[in-house]
């Protein structure tokens, strides 16, 4: 995927604009879906597209050429396709019914459906939305435009379903109400709560992608108390066993520090929620979450010259 940071936010809401226009010139129906529309309602510029169309995988890589497109998630339904560094890539997705999840990520089969179908799957009912970019019409089977109004974030169907779909789904729930400043809905967060030991069976890898945007967020110190309040917090910062005096301290740590610096942030968190950790302890446990070299090395300076 192209650098969002050469992304070119005009270019590439036309590009998505005309991938749909494509989509609907040659029969298929066709919409922007999830996070864009998402964002889209609160006024927010996207940092990607995804469309959701009722062409199958075939169907969009002879559409669209082979040579644009990539089919690595094809056996899902999902082909990517590819734009300019300015216009960046598109996920181009069939509509589908996602059938059982044996390892806790991904279906194990998919069957083909249609709109409404394919935002049941979906996480939560703020990312369950369509939107036709060409006419503004939004489609929404899920209430999601009624929740983020209400500012909440709610599982679609039983929360408990979605997060054993998913477990990583457990911590999104946080990263959604952290970076867009919403509470989590009560028996969304009943959820959470309940099976908060499912993160341990998510990659590390995974957790640290929403743990940085979690403490990127200039609403960081709330989602500090969220992760603390219902037991999440030592599933996504390993070896941290913290109680209330210890977030509060952590808070006000943070309260004095840039947002965008993520090893000033993980040298404080450490410090304050697991001061019997080493820099040495600290450095690894980074790596095995599978954080940059520089990240990693950084903490470690930070944290050994405290110590000093």
């Amino acid at each position: 995927m192209a650098s969002t940071q050469s992304i070119d936010a005009e270019k590439a809401r036309e590009f998505a604009v005309e991938t749909v226009e494509t989509l609907r010139q040659h029969g298929f129906i066709s919409y922007w879906a999830g996070g864009c529309v998402r964002d889209h309602h609160l006024q927010l510029t996207p940092k990607d597209y995804d469309v959701a169309t009722n062409a199958v995988p075939d169907e969009i890589r002879k559409l669209f050429g082979r040579r644009r497109t990539l089919a690595i998630g094809a056996s899902f339904g999902v082909i990517t396709l590819i734009g300019s560094k300015q216009q960046g890539n598109i996920e181009i997705a069939t509509f589908r019914e996602d059938v059982s999840y044996s390892d806790g990520r991904r279906p194990d089969r998919v069957s083909y459906s249609t709109p409404e179908l394919d935002a049941q799957r979906r996480d939560f009912t703020i990312n369950g939305m369509f939107l036709d970019p060409l006419t503004m019409e939004t489609i929404d089977y899920v209430q999601g435009r009624e929740d983020l109004g209400n500012q909440l974030v709610r599982a679609i169907g039983i929360p408990a379903e979605r997060f054993e779909e998913d477990k990583l789904r457990i911590f999104r729930a946080i990263r959604f109400a952290t970076t867009l400043g919403f509470d989590i809905e009560a028996e969304t967060l009943q959820a959470v709560c309940t099976y908060v030991e499912k993160l341990s069976q998510v990659s590390r890898e995974r957790i640290l992608v929403e743990l940085e945007k979690t403490l990127a967020s200039p609403n960081r110190l709330r989602g500090l108390e969220l992760l603390q309040a219902t037991g999440v917090l030592p599933y996504v910062l390993p070896d941290t066993t913290a109680d209330e005096d210890q977030v509060e301290l952590a808070k006000a740590v943070l309260a004095s520090l840039p947002v965008h610096h993520s090893a000033l942030t993980f040298a404080a968190l450490y410090h304050t929620l697991a001061p019997q950790r080493s820099a040495k302890d600290v450095k690894k446990t980074l790596k095995s979450m599978k954080a940059s070299n520089d990240i990693a090395e950084a903490t470690f300076w930070i944290l050994e010259n405290f110590e000093t």
